[in-house]
């Protein structure tokens, strides 16, 4: 289990009570950098099971790196994975019981680089930028006034 603990540290301290002596399960902490990316490529699977959610990157960088993948349904994820990658219904135990034992099993496909770069491709900075720019150049074109919280006001 990788990741530092934010506002859950009874939840943490209830896991770990779960997982002592279970040789299996290790709490790795905070990763970054390449140990996080060996993390990914070893995992048999990488499940994000969060309950609320922005945009996660937990989910792009395992659709990059792990060969399964495993999310909650929210709303925020399956925006990410639309029918691609398999989910289980939020805060539901049995339902991620059997989803990842199924996601175990020694037959079960592995994301295609294909899916990858298809899951992939809308949060790329290329596509983003094109984005971006396409904002500004209608802005600038209808001269409208945008609230920049820096700067105030600004005409863009």
């Amino acid at each position: 289990i990788a990741g530092a603990a934010a506002f859950t540290d009874a939840y943490v301290k209830s896991l770990r009570a779960l997982a002592k002596g279970n040789r299996r399960i290790h709490f790795v902490g905070l990763q970054t950098g390449r140990k996080l990316a060996a993390l990914y490529r070893g995992a048999r699977v990488t499940v994000q099971p969060s309950e609320s959610e922005g945009l996660s990157l937990v989910v792009l960088e395992a659709i990059a790196a792990s060969p399964r993948v495993l999310v909650s349904g929210i709303p925020e994820n399956l925006e990410i994975v639309d029918d691609f990658v398999p989910t289980f219904r939020s805060g539901d135990v049995v339902d991620l019981t059997r989803k990842l034992s199924q996601a175990l099993k020694p037959n079960t496909p592995t994301l295609s680089k294909e899916t990858k770069a298809t899951l992939l491709a809308p949060y790329q900075w290329g596509a983003i930028t094109k984005e971006t720019a396409k904002v500004y150049r209608v802005l600038v074109a209808t001269k409208k006034k945008v609230a920049v919280p820096a700067l105030r006001r600004a005409v863009i």
